[in-house]
């Protein structure tokens, strides 16, 4: 399988004016099909590579959700 891209975003119910829901764009990565991404967090911190699971398990905090978007 070849790499493919994709944007980290969380939604954020409430959080956005009005109480919308907020969008949050965390970090950009490249999913090796292997299980595993290089990640580069929009809010600093050090690129790496990371397990895909582990970017969206424990989601649900505050009803927020993490998913992957990937750019086909």
């Amino acid at each position: 399988m070849a790499d493919r891209t994709f944007p980290l975003i969380q939604t954020r119910p409430g959080f956005g004016p009005g109480g919308s829901d907020e969008i949050v764009r965390l970090g950009t990565g490249i999913d090796h099909g292997d299980g595993t991404a290089d990640m580069v967090s929009e809010i600093g911190g050090t690129p790496g590579r990371v397990d895909v699971a582990d970017l969206t398990d424990g989601h649900g905090h505050l009803g927020f959700v993490t998913r992957l978007i990937y750019d086909e």
